[in-house]
C-alpha cells in the first residue's frame, strides 16, 4: 500500500513529445508568416534612409559651392568629376533628362527645377525651389 501511495504522488515534470511538436509547428507557422514582412520592412527603411541621405546632400550643395566659389549644373551630376559634391548610395542613379538645367551659382543660389533619382524600379522625383533649391519630394 505504501508503494502505491508513493507512486501516485509523484508528478510528471516534463513535457510530452506531442506538446513539443505542437509548439514547434506553431513557431514555424509564425516565422513563415512574419519573415517576408520583416524583409519588406527592412528594404523600405533602407530605401528611405538612402533617399534622406540624397536629400541632405542636395540641401548642403549650395553651401559647398559657395565655399568653393564654383558654378554647377545638376545635369553634370552623372559625370565623374561631380562625385565629390554628391555621392549617391550604391544602386542609385541620377536621371539627367529630368534635371531641367538646374544651375547653381557660385554664390549658393540656383535656378530651380526638378530632379529624378532611381533605384531599381523605384524612383524619387524632387522639386528644387529657387533661390536655395531646398529639395521637396513630389
Amino acid at each position: 500500500m505504501i508503494s502505491t501511495l508513493a507512486s501516485s504522488k509523484t508528478r510528471n515534470l516534463g513535457y510530452t513529445l506531442l506538446e513539443l511538436i505542437i509548439v514547434l509547428v506553431l513557431m514555424g507557422l509564425l516565422m513563415g508568416l512574419t519573415t517576408p514582412r520583416l524583409m519588406q520592412l527592412y528594404e523600405s527603411v533602407s530605401f528611405s534612409l538612402q533617399r534622406d541621405e540624397i536629400l541632405f546632400q542636395l540641401e548642403s550643395l549650395p553651401f559647398a559651392l559657395f565655399q568653393r566659389g564654383e558654378a554647377f549644373k545638376l545635369s553634370q551630376l552623372s559625370e565623374e568629376p561631380a562625385s565629390d559634391l554628391i555621392t549617391l548610395p550604391e544602386g542609385w542613379a541620377f536621371d539627367p533628362v529630368y534635371a531641367d538645367d538646374v544651375t547653381y551659382s557660385p554664390f549658393g543660389y540656383c535656378s530651380g527645377g526638378e530632379a529624378r533619382f532611381t533605384k531599381g524600379d523605384r524612383e524619387v522625383r524632387l522639386k528644387l525651389t529657387a533661390p536655395l533649391c531646398q529639395p521637396k519630394v513630389m
